[in-house]
């Protein structure tokens, strides 16, 4: 028995008989008026020295409709391949489908969401992958819906019931971590407004995740907390409550008991809030403790936002963690850069150490001219094991108008990449071709 949570079988049941009744929501219900679109259109010839080189289209194309008290939106992008050196390579890669919509009144707030999406295994995709770098052949496909229900959003009592369902499928790939698999979780969180300053939260949570290996496993957490203004720029966010881990694997099951709790702290300043945040939880590798310290801080040309932590795990290691990024934007460029540690776990259950740092550059050479660079590297560290991956990938792109709405576009990318028992790989890939951008009102 769990922390009073409702069977498997009830779950599934209830979730999908929610998305069926979200996806049966007519998009012509909403009201006319405040309807836009745009569409994305790039096409030229790739030239590789790993892939086939051949002829390359990318299409995206979104609408989105808004009115007092509806919003639809959907987009859906793809590439379009053909190589010169396999007719049998014609066909789509990475497509991705988004549909959302959702209905308001004053007191209560409804949305839904319908997600897919088809990728190379080795594209990082932090929604999917808990931001571990996978380098491995063959794609990966994911099918999700979500369903949001908020209500009392006026009123002293209130909350949110989430729901949500993912479909996670390999193939062609090598690596046998890459697991098929299923995960299905529902949320449902209270708010008890006690006071102009102190409101009370009470929070369950359950997530089911189906493996095709057999290994299932299903994490419960109850939570009761707080939110207290303690002055009007100070506010204090404490919780505490239980958390449940069962783990299912080849007919033995194992459960796993413990406390959890938090403590945050946001103060605001008036260039930017400084926040204080400690946590702790289990996972199916033990405890992990971890305390951050951020500040955001504005600035007369970007904002500079940074956090710097410690976390604890089962192996009572301390790690450091931290987070960076700074944006600005001069009189005829932008750039960017972010730096940034963490944790994941991977595929088969280890924990993972993250890092990632970006830079991004656009500069404007002429009225019709632009210039822009990137330089993006990711490493994953699997605690424990000789498993490290690291990817270094550098990228240039030039860009001139040649009509209204075109442009002529150049785009070089250098990769270099790096894994535990093999040879570095190199990667090179150039393209030339036209694109242009479109939005109207319909």
């Amino acid at each position: 028995m769990g922390l009073g949570g409702p069977s498997t079988a009830k779950l599934k049941v209830s979730l999908n008989a929610a998305l069926f009744c979200a996806c049966m929501t007519p998009a012509n219900a909403q009201d006319e008026g405040g309807l836009r679109a745009n569409l994305t259109f790039s096409t030229g010839l790739t030239a590789s020295d790993t892939d086939d080189s051949g002829l390359r289209t990318d299409l995206g194309f979104g609408i989105t409709s808004e009115t007092r008290t509806q919003t639809f939106a959907a987009t859906a992008l793809t590439g379009i391949v053909a190589s010169f050196e396999d007719d049998e390579t014609l066909g789509l890669d990475n497509p991705n489908l988004r549909l959302s919509y959702g209905i308001e009144s004053r007191q209560v707030a409804v949305n839904t969401t319908l997600t897919y999406a088809r990728t190379d295994v080795d594209s990082l995709i932090a929604t999917d992958v808990a931001d571990i770098l996978v380098i491995d052949e063959g794609t990966r496909e994911t099918v999700g819906a979500a369903l949001g229900l908020t209500f009392g959003r006026e009123a002293p009592f209130g909350g949110e019931v989430n729901l949500s369902y993912r479909d996670l499928r390999y193939a062609d790939t090598v690596d046998p971590d890459l697991i098929d698999e299923t995960t299905t979780t529902a949320a449902v969180n209270l708010r008890f407004d006690i006071d102009q300053t102190v409101t009370a939260t009470l929070g369950y949570s359950i997530s089911e995740e189906d493996t095709d290996s057999g290994n299932d496993t299903r994490r419960e957490r109850l939570t009761l907390g707080a939110v207290i203004a303690v002055s009007p720029s100070l506010d204090v966010n404490v919780s505490a409550g239980l958390s449940q881990i069962t783990t299912d694997e080849n007919s033995a099951t194992s459960v796993v008991e413990g406390g959890n709790y938090g403590l945050g702290l946001t103060q605001a300043r008036p260039n930017g809030a400084i926040r204080f945040a400690l946590s702790s939880d289990l996972s199916e590798n033990g405890r992990r403790t971890t305390a951050t310290l951020g500040r955001d801080y504005e600035t007369p040309g970007g904002t500079l936002m940074a956090d710097i932590g410690l976390t604890q795990g089962s192996d009572d290691t301390l790690r450091p963690l931290y987070k960076l990024s700074y944006s600005n934007e001069l009189a005829r460029a932008r750039y960017s850069v972010s730096l940034d540690q963490g944790f994941a776990t991977t595929n088969d259950g280890n924990e993972a150490l993250n890092s990632r740092f970006a830079f991004t550059w656009q500069q404007d050479l002429t009225r019709t001219s632009r210039f822009g660079s990137d330089i993006s590297y990711q490493m994953t560290n699997v605690l424990g094991q000789d498993d490290d991956t690291d990817r270094l990938r550098l990228g240039m792109r030039y860009s001139q108008d040649i009509a209204e709405d075109w442009a002529l576009t150049a785009r070089y990318t250098h990769t270099v990449i790096n894994e535990s028992g093999s040879s570095t790989t190199r990667e090179n890939e150039l393209f030339l071709g036209i694109e242009t951008t479109l939005e109207w009102r319909p």
